[in-house]
Parts: structure tokens; sequence; C-alpha cells
């Protein structure tokens, strides 16, 4: 988002990667479970499901264990379908790329007294420090390329929340400005199910990423921000023999097709440490780079402050990773099954 949190300034994607070539370049050293909502007490294999649009929440009784609802939230080239009713409690969230740009959700409950309007009153006036202290950010999905969905698990309150895609397109125009944002309601909906059992913990701080010791990409992570600021973490696999370089070249200009490709992620999480989601990963082989592009109160984005490390899932093929190595910068490059 930008957060301003995600009250992601309208050029936060844009300028989180231009603004942080620089320490690309310098920093760097380099289930789908079926859902469930409602009574969870029918026979197993009774599934039911609802529609609202184009979205749809399946729900599937088990008998000995309670599933966890699944909110799938369809993006489209300017919008999100989301389905209704959204329950409250312990949640995995969808997002569905149907459009022919790059879009992620973030997700954030209004606090009490703040209306749409006055959500929507700040957006649209640019301040978005005032429309950061008008929400709680709740986490959501990192980035997600056109035609691919990632998810994330996340603890969702009961009562008013919105759904945003701060991702500037081609134009520097946020797709929020052009209608990704989204209201909805959460309700108790009865939702009984658990945090998942994790590997260990993603800590977000000011301004570092914390991956555990010996971070393969692989299995279910919790994410915590500990920090004094709104932190996300956002996920990029550099494309077979792309180098930093070349991530920092292309985002001086933001012409022609990205050298990485988006890899999800967790949106923006309240400073902290009381909100926290869950990602449960299984990454491709390749290159990657983790990265905050949430801007502080100055305009930087935390890329820029040291937010960034990279790692390398599986085996790196020819040409990866070559010419990377600059000196300076606090980044932390970690190898697949190496300590950190």
């Amino acid at each position: 988002m930008h957060h301003d949190h995600h009250t992601r300034a309208p050029r936060r994607l844009r300028r989180g990667l231009a603004l942080g070539a620089t320490a690309l370049l310098l920093l760097a050293g380099c289930a789908d479970d079926e859902a469930t909502t409602g009574d969870t007490t029918a026979p197993a294999g009774d599934e039911s499901t609802t529609t609202a649009g184009d979205a749809t929440t399946t729900t599937e009784a088990m008998t000995d264990t309670v599933s966890m609802p699944t909110v799938e939230i369809v993006a489209t080239d300017f919008a999100f379908e989301i389905p209704e009713p959204v329950p409250a409690g312990i949640v995995e969230v969808t997002l569905v790329n149907d459009g022919e740009e790059t879009h992620h959700v973030q997700l954030a409950q209004l606090n009490e007294d703040v209306t749409m309007e006055d959500l929507q009153g700040a957006l649209e006036s640019g301040d978005e420090g005032a429309a950061l202290g008008m929400v709680t950010l709740v986490g959501g999905v990192g980035t997600v390329d056109p035609g691919d969905e990632r998810s994330a698990i996340v603890e969702l309150e009961e009562g008013a929340h919105v759904a945003l895609c701060f991702i500037p397109g081609e134009d520097g125009v946020p797709h929020l400005a052009k209608g990704m944002v989204a209201p909805f309601e959460v309700t108790d909906e009865g939702n009984e199910a658990e945090a998942p059992e994790t590997d260990g913990d993603i800590v977000l701080g000011d301004y570092s990423i914390g991956l555990p010791e010996g971070f393969a990409g692989q299995g279910t992570f919790r994410v915590v921000n500990e920090g004094e600021e709104p932190h996300e973490v956002m996920f990029m696999r550099l494309l077979d023999g792309k180098t930093l370089a070349d991530v920092g070249a292309w985002a001086a200009t933001m012409e022609g097709p990205p050298p990485f490709t988006s890899a999800g992620g967790m949106q923006g999480l309240q400073a902290g440490g009381d909100v926290v989601g869950y990602l449960d990963l299984d990454l491709e082989d390749g290159t990657y780079v983790a990265i905050c592009g949430i801007p502080d109160a100055e305009g930087t984005p935390h890329v820029d402050l040291g937010m960034i490390t990279s790692f390398t899932v599986g085996e790196m093929t020819e040409g990866e990773g070559e010419g990377d190595e600059e000196e300076g910068g606090d980044a932390t490059t970690t190898t697949a099954g190496d300590e950190m």
C-alpha cells in the first residue's frame, strides 16, 4: 500500500521501485485448503457454494477438524470482486488476478467512527498520513501477476473493512484511483479455525526483514511487524539470467517488461506486533529479492532504508546473481539451507 500504508500512496510501487533502484544495487548482495464458512457439523462431503458476482466462497464440512475458510477475491482492471459474507477469524485470502496488469490486495479495518467517505476523501486528497490514521492494516496478498493467483492467511475482526490496490499503472495513476477500492463487511459466522502451525517467523522491523534460519521458501511462516511503522514483505523472483543491475535499470524508466516475476507476499501489517499474518510458501527455484516498499513519513520507501534481502531457492541457474555484489548497504543475502 503505501501504505501510508498502503494507503500506499498513489505512487507507491512505482516510487518504491524507482527510488529503491539504488538500494537494490547497493544493498543486495546478490491450502489451497477448500474453504469452510458457516456450519462445520454437517456430514463430511456436504458442500455448499454462495456466489457474489463472479466471486465464490465454498464451504466443505468436516467431521473431525475445522477447515479454514477461504475468501477468494478476484482482481480485474480495475475492480475487486469480494464474496459475502466474509467471516471473522482466521481466514485464507486468495487473490486471483484476472486483469492484464499486476495487482495486490491490501486489507484494512476502518477505525471506530471512520466512514468510507472519510477514507475516500483522504485518499483522493493524497493525504496518506491521514488515511493511514483512519485504518488498521491487517495484511493481504502481495503482488500477483496477470493470470496468476496467490494466498495469505490473515485474522479479521468484525466490522467495516476495505480492500485496496496501490500499484500504479504505466500512466503513474494508482489503481485505487481507477476503482480498486472496495468496502466489505466482516461478520461473525462462527468461524472456529485456528492459526496454522508454522516453520518459523518472518520478522519485520524498522528497517529490516528477518528470515528464519535456513529459509528455503518452503513451508508456513508467521509474519509479524515488530517495528514502529507499518511494514510489508514482497517477494520478486529474478528471471533467469537477470541480475539486480537489470532491476535497477528497469526501475529507472519502468519501460518494457520487468526483469522479475511477482511471487506474492504479505501486504502491510500495523505496527506494534499485535497484527500478524501467515504465508504458506512453495516458491520455485531461483533467486529472489524481498522488500518493503511502504514509505516513511518523509516519503522514503523502506527499501531505501535497508528493508531488502535476497535469497535463493534450490540451485541457481547459470547467469543468475552474477554481477550483483556491490559494496555498501546492510541487506542480507541468504541461500536456501544456509544459516543466515
